[in-house]
């Protein structure tokens, strides 16, 4: 369906089906899904394959950093959390500071996502404690409630 069909309700559906009881077979067949027209189609797609894929697809969630479609980059968030590496850390250093660049509208997980994900090498890699050092500092007015709490919560150097 997902390689037939015009019908992004019916491919992104398949792409859900896929993450639920999908293989590893499927990746090959996501991927392509990663170009679709509709942010939907390549949330989905992206979605299944942090399910079915591993740390072999990073570059694929890397990717997904600089998508247009914001449910596309806050996947590739959840999928670099769950597989990222070492490699993963400057694109979500940068990911962060964009986030917080200004007073956000919305409220989503992204800054949470990033900020799991970097605590996890704070000790290997010294940009990470200089961003948690430029948040503290800096930002504090632009997190959100839940996000400064988790920052009070994991660090104590402010």
């Amino acid at each position: 369906m997902i390689t037939t069909s015009n019908n992004s309700f019916d491919i992104m559906s398949a792409n859900f089906v896929l993450a639920t009881i999908g293989t590893e077979r499927a990746i090959s067949y996501l991927i392509p899904l990663l170009d679709h027209s509709r942010g939907d189609v390549r949330h989905s797609a992206l979605a299944a394959l942090s399910e079915l894929g591993n740390g072999l697809d990073l570059s694929i969630f890397l990717h997904g950093l600089k998508d247009r479609s914001s449910n596309v980059r806050e996947y590739a968030l959840v999928a670099i959390e769950r597989h990222g590496d070492e490699v993963a850390i400057e694109p979500v250093i940068k990911r962060v500071q964009i986030l917080l660049k200004r007073t956000r509208q919305i409220q989503t997980d992204e800054v949470l996502i990033a900020l799991r994900f970097l605590h996890r090498y704070q000790h290997s890699h010294q940009a990470i404690p200089k961003l948690f050092h430029w948040i503290i500092q800096t930002k504090r007015e632009v997190l959100f409630d839940e996000e400064w709490q988790w920052i009070e919560d994991h660090f104590t150097f402010y």
